[in-house]
This record gives structure tokens, C-alpha cells and sequence, in this order.
């Protein structure tokens, strides 16, 4: 693991870096609660919306609880050449395997499908417009 890890450090602190980002956040107190999946369903998708956050700079969402299969769907629109956005998907479990950044520097839009449930928080690092929701199947 350490190796990887150093990797994936690295590469965090480069895309930080290119962001023109200041410092990362901490994450949010363990006193703040969840946030309660909404009403928010796609009859065409299936999935429920339990978080949604737009902005145009950095920002450390509140925590939110998902089960094993979730997605993170974005939407990117930068203002100039030098904007980008970077997603990671933080938890205080010991077994989560840490993740690379999602990361985007032109316009457009994906969905990245996760697969370990738990209590977890965003940490967005952006320069440029966003929008990012956390879903999960609507059951």
C-alpha cells in the first residue's frame, strides 16, 4: 500500500496544485449529521439523489450515508483554460481503500459508480462552474 498511496498523493497535491486551490479542507466535524436522502427520484434512472452541491470554488460537503453501490454524477463548465474541478470521495472507515481524484479540466459531464457503502464527505476542489450530485438506487 505504500507505494500507491504515495502515488495517489502525489497526484492529488498536482491536481490541487493546477487548480490554483489554496488548502485542502478537514473534514467535517463527527457531530454533523447525516444528510436524509431526498424525495428526489428519476422514475427514468432509478437512482434517488441524496446530495446535490453547485459552485464555483472549493468546498467540503456535509456527510451523507450510502449503501455499497452509489454514483457520483457531475457536471463541469469551466470559464477559461486554467479551471478544473477535482471530486474526492472521503470516509473515516479504515478498510476504504483510497481513490484517485476525479478529475476534469474541459467541459462535459460523466457518472463514476462506487462500491463501498458507508458514511462519506466530498471534498471539491474547483476553479469554474459545477454541479455534483450523490445518488443511490432508489429502492
Amino acid at each position: 500500500m505504500g507505494f500507491r498511496f504515495v502515488i495517489v498523493t502525489l497526484l492529488f497535491l498536482l491536481v490541487v496544485a493546477g487548480c490554483g486551490a489554496k488548502s485542502a479542507s478537514k473534514a467535517p466535524p463527527a457531530g454533523e449529521g447525516y444528510v436524509v436522502p431526498s424525495a428526489t427520484v428519476s422514475p427514468s434512472s432509478g437512482w434517488v439523489t441524496v446530495g446535490k452541491w453547485t459552485g464555483t470554488t472549493t468546498k467540503t460537503t456535509q456527510r451523507f450515508q450510502v449503501p455499497s453501490e452509489w454514483r457520483i454524477s457531475w457536471q463541469f463548465a469551466p470559464s477559461s483554460r486554467s479551471d478544473c474541478l477535482m471530486i474526492y470521495p472521503q470516509t473515516d472507515a479504515t478498510t476504504f481503500q483510497p481513490l484517485s481524484p476525479f478529475t476534469a479540466t474541459e467541459a462535459g459531464s460523466d457518472i463514476t459508480y462506487l462500491h463501498n457503502g458507508g458514511a462519506f464527505w466530498l471534498q471539491i476542489i474547483a476553479t469554474g462552474r459545477y454541479t455534483i450530485e450523490v445518488q443511490t438506487p432508489a429502492r
